[in-house]
């Protein structure tokens, strides 16, 4: 399928795993330049790889969603690095740490 998207900044949050991995990898594969975003580095550079490895573009993010600061500096991060972002996937699940 072409989307006609191919070439554009995609940010999928919550991309090292599930859902978020599979539209990841799906984006990439329209040809998007993708920045995995996840709160864990090791899943994140996982399917960065995965990416990378298929020929496509990708970049991965490790920042927590639900830390506003961190979320402004990871956006900074990106545009800096991959330019301005067309396409934004919020596909993070919540966790309760406290458990």
């Amino acid at each position: 399928m072409d989307l006609g998207i191919e070439g554009q900044v995609a940010v999928v949050t919550g991309a090292g795993r599930g859902i978020g991995r599979g539209i990841a990898l799906a984006l990439a594969a329209e040809g998007c330049r993708v920045a995995v975003w996840d709160r864990d580095a090791g899943p994140a550079q996982a399917v960065a790889n995965e990416i990378r490895a298929g020929g496509g573009d990708a970049a991965p993010v490790t920042a927590d969603v639900a830390v506003r600061s961190r979320v402004a500096r990871a956006v900074r991060e990106i545009a800096d690095a991959m330019g301005a972002i067309h396409i934004l996937v919020g596909c993070s699940a919540g966790r309760d740490d406290r458990r």
